[in-house]
């Protein structure tokens, strides 16, 4: 269950560094929408994965005993 919880949030943690550093100001204000966009669609898949891992791990732990 550890091992999931720590790859979800090392992943959200790059995740939400990449929409705040990850390109430049000026490529930034010119598509600051679409970016945004982009970004909370990638996030918001991040999350999902996350949680489904998290689900298959708590399962697969039950399993084992």
């Amino acid at each position: 269950m550890k091992k999931a919880g720590v790859l979800f949030l090392v992943v959200s943690v790059l995740f939400f560094l990449y929409g705040l550093i990850g390109y430049d100001d000026s490529y930034r204000h010119s598509n600051y929408n679409f970016r945004s966009y982009w970004f909370w669609g990638i996030a918001k898949w991040v999350g999902l994965l996350g949680g489904l891992m998290l689900i298959v791990d708590y399962v697969m732990d039950k399993n084992e005993k």
